[in-house]
């Protein structure tokens, strides 16, 4: 093993083939040689021992099923939705171990092809587990003879060449078309998620087998109607431009929206959230996301260039709708950004709020975490999430006396009925009213 032979740090060597002893660490000298006696050479030599002794004994871990037996329900034709009764770490690599597995949001399980390779998988980690009957049949396919007398051919159109041709079509006509990655990433998923349940050719899913599949995942997966709203839109813009085939709007009618109040935080609750940031980084992030009404896309892709110190306010680009616009920033937090400046060094990153890799900027997922576990160990004792800071923001300054208009600019709602919204929380004219009892 090569060790640094520099006089200063190799002073005093002697020669031994003992075992090398460190706290935490008990190696065995790999050949005779010189032991290194400074302390930090000693530390060195003993870090690049366990490197090494660590890179040898590198083994793959062979996936366990989890003790107890997992949840199974019938998905899609042809499907099993299988789910952990207790979630750990070794389940989850259970479950992503299995052929053809995938995790599906919508129904927060992993969606298995029913095969028989799975029931004899499942059968054999779980001898007392009974499959449901409906997903013990075959998955229904469709016999095709292209030779007279021929052996039969088996269909399978879940996952076959035409539901790809059509995601690739799909995928490039939304691209073409110019909507964003996440609209893209949406529809894709939806059109995926129905070819699967309807498990045939795509171009002879007409109107009438939409209808049957929304009826689907209205009464059998429970979804909320923004969700049915996002599943319509998707199959209807594959069937006009994908399948180029006429689809009448009443045939497939959009679900009605349901109105729910924003929720929003008192001042005293988003100081205390602000103050409980884990650190200076993550206080920066609190403090921007509710002093400009950010959405959490747009306060993770903010840059340096769009801080206009002279000026004052905060240039937001690309927002929704690949809008820009300007809003506020508080001093306090554009003091907590400059110091966020300083602590970056030379030469700072493109973004005010890195990721991982110095090219990169913050996920919005790991925005999330922060803001959620803020407000965890702020007690607030509901769950935070970014959007509630925004929605704080609009709703603090209509009590303030701002005027309707000014905070429909600032938080970029293209409609100002969307910011009326905002009247229906506000305490101020609530607050003036006197109710009749009294």
């Amino acid at each position: 093993m090569a060790v640094n032979r520099d006089p200063g740090l190799s002073r005093g060597i002697v020669a031994s083939d003992r075992r090398l002893k460190v706290p935490g660490v008990c190696l065995k000298q790999p050949s005779p040689g010189p032991l290194p006696r400074c302390p930090i050479a000693l530390t060195a030599y003993a870090m690049a021992a366990c490197r090494t002794e660590s890179r040898s004994s590198i083994r793959p871990v062979r996936a366990r099923p989890p003790r107890v037996p997992p949840r199974i329900r019938i998905g899609a034709p042809g499907q099993l939705l299988l789910s952990a009764t207790k979630y750990n770490s070794d389940a989850a690599r259970w479950f992503r171990s299995l052929p053809g597995s995938r995790w599906s949001a919508a129904e927060k399980a992993w969606d298995v092809r029913d095969t028989s390779e799975l029931r004899k998988l499942l059968t054999d980690a779980f001898p007392s587990l009974n499959l449901p009957k409906a997903a013990q049949a075959p998955p229904s396919i469709e016999m095709q003879s292209d030779i007279p007398g021929g052996a039969p051919e088996l269909k399978d159109y879940s996952a076959n060449s035409l539901s790809a041709d059509s995601l690739e079509k799909l995928r490039r006509e939304l691209a073409l078309n110019g909507y964003s990655p996440r609209t893209r990433k949406v529809y894709i998923g939806h059109v995926r998620r129905f070819l699967g349940w309807w498990n045939r050719p795509p171009a002879e899913a007409g109107a009438e087998a939409v209808r049957n599949y929304m009826l689907h995942l209205l009464e059998g997966r429970n979804l909320s109607r923004s969700m049915q709203t996002q599943a319509t839109s998707a199959l209807r813009y594959c069937h006009r431009r994908v399948l180029q085939r006429p689809f009448d709007p009443g045939e497939l009618p959009t679900p009605r929206k349901s109105q729910h109040l924003p929720r929003v935080l008192s001042r005293d609750e988003i100081e205390r959230i602000i103050t409980a940031g884990h650190n200076p980084a993550h206080r920066a992030l609190l403090m921007t996301l509710y002093s400009g009404g950010l959405r959490v896309s747009e306060a993770v892709r903010l840059r340096w260039d769009d801080l206009e110190v002279s000026r004052g306010p905060l240039l937001v680009r690309g927002g929704k709708g690949r809008k820009d616009r300007y809003t506020l920033l508080s001093r306090r937090a554009l003091a907590a950004v400059e110091e966020q400046r300083v602590r970056l060094g030379d030469p700072r990153p493109l973004w005010v709020f890195p990721g991982g890799r110095p090219d990169s900027h913050l996920t919005t997922r790991s925005a999330q975490k922060i803001v959620a576990s803020a407000g965890h160990s702020a007690r607030i004792g509901r769950r935070v999430t970014p959007h509630i800071l925004r929605h704080s923001f609009a709703t603090h300054l209509l009590e303030q006396g701002t005027d309707l208009r000014h905070i429909q600019e600032l938080l970029g709602h293209a409609s100002s009925s969307t910011t009326e919204i905002y009247t229906h929380v506000s305490r101020r004219e609530l607050g003036r009213i006197r109710n009749p009892l009294d």
